[in-house]
């Protein structure tokens, strides 16, 4: 719900509809006008990541390596 005011760091791909309709707005700031953050994958078993631990470090590699 939005209310006419506010400000947040919001990941581009989820509010992409939002920005199209005009309901939301990109700030045009100078600088700071995106943000990135450090992701980690820590495996329980590093050794031996299970199938399932594997796909997921498969995918989160393949998300980010395309920037969304």
């Amino acid at each position: 719900m939005s209310h006419g005011l506010g400000y947040a760091w919001l990941p581009e791909h989820r509010i992409r509809a939002l920005l199209e309709q005009g309901r939301l707005v990109s700030l045009p700031l100078t600088e700071g006008g995106s943000y990135r953050t450090s992701l980690y994958l820590i495996f329980r078993q590093p050794d031996h990541p299970g199938p399932i631990s594997r796909r997921l470090a498969k995918l989160l590699k393949q998300v980010a390596s395309e920037g969304g």
